[in-house]
């Protein structure tokens, strides 16, 4: 799928043009990782005081510095093939993963997981220029997704733009701040469509009245 160029985009300028039926046909179809350039990328706070955790980051081709990074958050209980099959869908749509895979040691583990969401976000955009940052989970990963998303709020600075936690049970998605200049409701749109065509609990409906309004 051809990308938009200059356009801080979750999915290119062929799927905004032809809609979201273009994005669900990309999903199902699982897409190609071929070209993807993987990069290791080591987490740590801003001192690096403490000890840091690995992940990995995976760029599709042409993305470039002010495009979208989503974060899959560590752990949770990911059906079969179900985290795949995301990851190579936000790839095809041109959105960069940042993979967290691994607890940082040295901190109970759920604050861990929180310590390692809002430290990726900010180097997501620090180290990697990310535009819009979303993060996704399932489990107790989705959980921690949710809690760091209204710990960035607190904090006053950068935000996530989405957290979503895909279940068990019905999926939440909690809603960021988004400025004007970044196409918002019609990439949430979109983004929800890429959601439910690689999860089944995340209904375009329930998503899209969640994240898509104007705020």
């Amino acid at each position: 799928m051809a990308r938009m160029d200059g356009m801080r985009a979750l999915l290119p300028k062929a799927a905004l043009l032809l809609g979201i039926g273009s994005v669900a046909a990309s999903a199902a179809s699982i897409g190609t990782t071929e070209n993807t350039q993987y990069l290791p990328v080591w987490i740590a706070d801003e001192v690096g005081s403490m000890p840091g955790a690995s992940a990995l980051l995976n760029l599709p081709p042409g993305w470039s510095s002010g495009d979208a990074v989503t974060i899959l958050a560590p752990g949770g209980a990911w059906p079969p093939g179900q985290r795949d099959r995301l990851v190579a869908a936000l790839l095809d749509a041109g959105a960069a993963v940042l993979e967290l895979n691994v607890v940082r040691p040295g901190l109970p583990r759920e604050a861990a997981m929180d310590w390692m969401l809002i430290e990726a976000l900010r180097t997501a955009q620090e180290a990697f220029g990310a535009g819009l940052v979303v993060v996704v989970g399932r489990d107790e990963g989705g959980s921690a997704a949710l809690r760091a998303a209204e710990e960035a709020r607190r904090a006053g600075g950068a935000e996530f733009a989405a957290a979503v936690r895909l279940g068990p049970g019905a999926p939440v998605f909690h809603p960021g701040r988004v400025g004007p200049g970044e196409s918002w409701p019609a990439r949430a749109t979109l983004f929800c469509d890429l959601l439910a065509s690689v999860s089944p609990e995340a209904t375009l409906a329930s998503c899209q009245a969640s994240l898509a309004a104007l705020r």
